[in-house]
């Protein structure tokens, strides 16, 4: 099958809380687009959270097998966290440079609220001849909360809890009304439709000018 080819270098930003659906979107929508690229946040934490050990060849550090360093601790808020958002945009705008489509996968639902992508994304690609695109995928709180029973990943169980579930959805509903401020926004529902209609959608979006 021939890809798609979009008509010009393009973002794509691939939003959602977690067990929205993002990855089984992406799984069906990339393989249908030339030269997509796809960034990873959790991929980008995960390096950034290995350690090197002592070892009798140098070469071997470079297999980071040392403890992993906590996401709860004050290492991770002050180096960790906000460089990598900053490192995928890094990268996306090599890709982009050289024609290419990075998508951006994460939550980014909290950033998008406190003006992530006016105060920083947009400004971020000014001078770069691209598009950007963004796909928020959400459904509905207690059928999130069925999924991540179902899918049984260590550490969602602490999300389970009722006081931190309350927190996560006040903090970050699947829906928040921040985005309805920007047009290039596209709400993917996971649960009313099924995954055939939003892969259409998103290729719809992207082709659009």
């Amino acid at each position: 099958m021939e890809k798609i080819k979009l008509p010009r270098p393009t973002l794509i930003l691939g939003c959602g809380i977690l067990s929205t659906g993002k990855s089984t979107l992406y799984a069906e929508l990339i393989p249908k687009i030339a030269d997509v690229c796809i960034l990873n946040k959790d991929t980008i934490n995960k390096s950034f959270l290995k350690t090197a050990q002592d070892c009798e060849e140098l070469i071997d550090s470079y297999k980071l097998s040392g403890p992993e360093i906590s996401l709860k601790g004050d290492h991770y808020r002050e180096h960790i966290w906000r460089q990598s958002y900053l490192c995928m945009l890094g990268l996306a705008r090599d890709n982009l440079l050289v024609g290419k489509h990075p998508l951006l996968e994460g939550n980014f639902t909290k950033e998008i609220r406190w003006g992530y992508l006016e105060k920083i994304v947009y400004p971020f690609f000014n001078e770069v001849d691209c598009q950007i695109k963004i796909l928020f995928c959400h459904a509905p709180e207690e059928v999130i909360k069925e999924r991540l029973k179902k899918r049984k990943d260590y550490r969602d169980k602490f999300s389970l809890e009722p006081e931190l579930w309350s927190k996560l959805m006040q903090d970050q509903p699947p829906l928040p009304p921040e985005i309805e401020q920007d047009s290039r926004i596209l709400k993917l529902d996971t649960h009313a439709n099924s995954l055939k209609e939003n892969v259409q959608k998103s290729i719809d979006y992207l082709l659009a000018n």
